[in-house]
């Protein structure tokens, strides 16, 4: 990554401390997550509060030479989904994908509200309680900083297919490659696969026109403020 080359600070010693101090937030969250539990089957109350566990991200901790979360593979944009309360059936793992988007109708309906039709995501409680997993499109775009480019990714049963803006696309088999090593748009046996992938993409969104209005948006907020001079002059007097 030419712009957020974090990795240039790291060797080895700094890996591993790197990530013994991740994995360590991520105990001291679990402790607090089970004091809040605690509290709650203290107070009688488990069985009627619905308890959801995610991330907005996770973290690339290195791996491929990328730090922080801005990236389409499954160490950043994979998070852990765990939900626990009524209607939920305990200790059942589901294979079928979900997204955050899912959250807004699952906690509407929990707060005895009503859902929009035209909202993408779904209840997780039918998910949960259908009796297999189901064959689901989930989908995910990055505008932010760190990148030149926009990307997007698109999750369809085994297979996750990343296309950038004026880049080669990325397609990944994560049941035989959960670790993605193996890029298969370099595989001419996958041409129509990637045809599907992207089709099925393009009915959410055009990579093109989304990637042309977040780089107008961009510039007619740092114009806003100045110009890039004057937010340069800013940074500079921060330092």
């Amino acid at each position: 990554m030419r712009i957020w080359n974090y990795d240039d600070f790291f060797n080895n010693t700094k890996l591993v401390e790197a990530r013994r101090a991740y994995y360590a937030l991520i105990s001291f969250l679990d402790h607090n997550i089970g004091t809040v539990i605690k509290a709650l089957n203290n107070a009688v109350q488990d069985r009627e509060t619905l308890i959801v566990l995610v991330s907005d991200h996770g973290e690339m901790l290195g791996n491929k030479g990328i730090w922080s979360t801005s990236a389409m593979y499954e160490d950043s944009v994979g998070v852990p989904l765990i939900t626990y309360g009524p209607g939920f059936p305990a200790g059942r793992v589901v294979e079928t994908p979900t997204s955050n988007v899912d959250l807004a109708p699952t906690l509407v309906a929990a707060g005895g509200g009503k859902t929009d039709a035209g909202w993408r995501g779904r209840n997780l409680k039918e998910l949960t309680a259908a009796t297999e997993n189901l064959e689901r499109v989930v989908f995910s775009e990055y505008h932010a900083g760190g990148s030149d480019t926009a990307f997007f990714m698109l999750r369809k049963g085994k297979y996750k297919y990343i296309t950038y803006v004026g880049y080669p696309p990325e397609l990944f088999d994560l049941s035989m490659d959960p670790l993605e090593g193996c890029n298969l748009a370099e595989d001419k046996r996958y041409v129509v696969v990637i045809q599907e992938l992207d089709a099925e993409l393009r009915r959410i969104v055009d990579p093109d026109t989304a990637n042309a209005a977040a780089f107008a948006a961009q510039a007619a907020t740092i114009e806003k403020h100045g110009g890039p001079r004057h937010t340069a002059g800013i940074l500079e007097n921060i330092a």
